[in-house]
């Protein structure tokens, strides 16, 4: 991997990257340059991180989806967190070993070599009767009220 091809995110946040690299790879490619087009299509994406950090990177990524700019690139995981249970349930590990050279270059072989997983995500809204407080589980993010239509 080349310098260029490395985001630290204290730097560029996830969802920048959505809305200025991939927007520069999708307008040169409606241009007609067909190394842009190959690159959008071809395009994979690698977490150095946790679960906070992947789920970051993910949740930018659902934007994609969301607005119809597909492919939604795919994403491999280097587990650097202290959890890394998302990574560990696809198969990337629950820790980086002392061995991190040889671990990397195995870690980006699968990435670009093993087939892809899909992960489900979700946004579910809880409604409680009128006037009764629910103190939800850490889990679910409290959000701003709306009614059931919305």
């Amino acid at each position: 991997m080349g310098e260029e091809q490395v985001f630290d995110l204290s730097d560029v946040k996830p969802d920048e990257f959505v809305n200025y690299g991939l927007v520069c790879l999708e307008k040169l490619a409606g241009l007609g340059d067909y190394c842009a087009k190959e690159t959008r299509d071809k395009l994979r994406i690698m977490v150095a991180g946790g679960d906070g950090t992947v789920g970051w990177v993910l949740g930018s990524l659902a934007e994609l989806h969301t607005q119809g700019r597909e492919p939604v690139p795919p994403v491999a995981v280097l587990p650097l967190g202290t959890g890394n249970d998302l990574s560990r349930s696809f198969g990337w590990g629950g820790s980086f070993p002392i061995f991190w050279k040889s671990a990397v270059k195995r870690t980006l072989l699968r990435a670009i070599t093993d087939p892809v997983c899909h992960l489900d995500s979700w946004h579910l809204l809880v409604s409680m009767p009128s006037g009764e407080v629910v103190d939800p589980p850490h889990s679910l993010k409290p959000t701003e009220e709306c009614s059931l239509e919305q």
